[in-house]
């Protein structure tokens, strides 16, 4: 008896029984996203393929690299003023983008909530 060749998994091949995504690993992957991870390192990581990972970035797939380093910027708690510092822009053209961002249906959340879930943590 010959040995089997081990099968090699192709990222960019959609598997035949996709397995659905739960809402933590779905968060993982937009948080990767956001953070600056490729829809490839995303996919590898995962065990899933890349069609897979961009059906659920969506528009988070289609960022440039620099919308990838002003959202891994906010997400990372940067105020606009410092954004903009770090970017070479004015922290209202930062702050246009993000809510162009928003408005292009990517979750970015506001950081309003947070401020009121941390006032009433401290209550």
């Amino acid at each position: 008896m010959s040995a089997q060749p081990a099968m090699r998994r192709d990222l960019y091949t959609r598997p035949r029984n996709q397995r659905p995504w739960d809402q933590d690993e779905w968060t993982w992957a937009i948080e990767c996203a956001v953070a600056g991870d490729s829809p490839e390192e995303i996919a590898e990581t995962a065990g899933r393929s890349v069609p897979e990972v961009l059906d659920v970035l969506g528009e988070l797939a289609r960022l440039t690299p620099k919308q990838r380093d002003l959202l891994s910027l906010y997400a990372a708690g940067c105020t606009f003023p410092d954004i903009g510092r770090e970017l070479d822009r004015s922290w209202r053209a930062c702050g246009a983008q993000v809510t162009d961002l928003r408005n292009r249906g990517i979750p970015i959340p506001h950081r309003c909530y947070a401020i009121v879930e941390g006032r009433a943590a401290n209550a």
